[in-house]
């Protein structure tokens, strides 16, 4: 499902087809996430690791989410088609200064996401609900406000495409109550889901309704981003290099058995986005800079063959920037400290070749 809506339709085809995303959307209601487990186990790596930064400062979240605001404005207004470029978005957000031959769309969405983003740390602090109806309008409202044909703070009244997926959004009058359904269910949790979990389930869950008739994509972010900043996460930064995946798994979350891709790719986001604000809370010292893994390979003398299996294993803590995998140099180096140990430890009449098959087993 691109995020990009076109209200474009035949209308035969349209109200033919509409009624059939309710099953969709009570089905994707009712499965439990599921994510795979080296993902899980290097994403509680990164929340302990964030954990003892927040103990020490539990206003860090809001905090970096300020600091960081400028590239979240990218990223989700580009994933929409946005043309500011980063350098651009950020020069706008801190400065007021525009840049000729742009859109002036593209200037009032940098401009709407970092107030979004503000309300949404208000929202945070609420203690209770988790969620509410005027929460998602008023969201809605910030982000797309000034661009009229968007009906800033209201449900679409009529039909609405996504790109060119031959998925159709439920007819308007279906909304209200798939709404209810799903506040009803962020509210409650039965499944006692963890924060990443609830936040991504919603993120999918309202995106697949597609309330609005513009800004479905990014306020479904924000909705996320809400429950985790609930939990004293931060939010995710789904990148734009990554638009091609992101649309490819949220098409296939249409077949209630295909939902593992879109939960695995948001947490492999969410990997990247807790890695950023860890270092940007440690104010990125000499262990949080992030380096190649072809780079490390090369200085530690290892394969990187290799290294890229580990990494595909979730043996090493690594994330992907667009095709790159890429590692703080206190992971590689952690990594490297605990094989010499354990490379000590081996017997001293070991021969080479049992050295070889003992390492292989230790790493996998």
């Amino acid at each position: 499902m691109s995020q990009s809506d076109t209200p474009r339709l035949s209308m035969t085809v349209a109200w033919d087809n509409a009624p059939l995303a309710v099953p969709i959307i009570r089905d994707i209601g009712k499965a439990r996430p599921t994510i795979a487990p080296k993902l899980l186990r290097n994403i509680g790596r990164l929340q302990e690791e964030f954990a003892e930064i927040r103990s020490q400062d539990p206003r860090i979240v809001a905090k970096l989410t300020k600091l960081l605001r400028a590239k979240y404005t990218y990223h989700t207004n580009s994933i929409e088609g946005n043309t500011l470029t980063y350098s651009e978005t950020r020069a706008f957000i801190e400065t007021g200064m525009t840049i000729s031959g742009k859109p002036l769309k593209d200037f009032i969405e940098a401009k709407n996401i970092p107030q979004a983003l503000d309300m949404l740390i208000n929202m945070a602090g609420r203690i209770k609900p988790l969620l509410r109806t005027s929460d998602i309008l008023d969201l809605h409202r910030l982000a797309v406000n000034g661009i009229e044909e968007a009906n800033p703070g209201y449900f679409r009244r009529g039909l609405v495409g996504i790109g060119d997926s031959p998925y159709i959004p439920p007819p308007a009058y279906e909304i209200e109550t798939l709404i209810n359904e799903m506040i009803e269910y962020v509210n409650k949790n039965p499944d006692k889901l963890s924060p990443l979990e609830l936040a991504f389930k919603l993120h999918l869950w309202c995106v697949s309704i597609h309330p609005f008739t513009d800004g479905n994509g990014r306020v479904s972010r924000l909705l996320a981003g809400l429950v985790l900043m609930k939990y004293n996460l931060p939010p995710t930064i789904v990148k734009t290099e990554h638009k091609r995946r992101y649309t490819k798994v949220l098409r296939q979350t249409q077949d209630k058995n295909s939902l593992k891709p879109y939960y695995d790719f948001m947490v492999e986001e969410y990997i990247a986005t807790l890695t950023e604000y860890i270092s940007a809370a440690r104010q990125a010292g000499p262990g949080d800079d992030l380096v190649p893994l072809s780079v490390a390979a090369e200085k530690y003398k290892i394969d990187p063959e290799y290294l890229s299996l580990l990494a595909r294993k979730g043996t090493i803590t690594a994330m992907k920037n667009g095709k790159r995998w890429m590692i703080r140099v206190k992971d590689i180096e952690k990594y490297v400290e605990v094989k010499n140990r354990s490379q000590l430890l081996l017997p001293l009449r070991t021969t080479p070749q049992r050295r070889r098959r003992q390492q292989k087993r230790q790493h996998r």
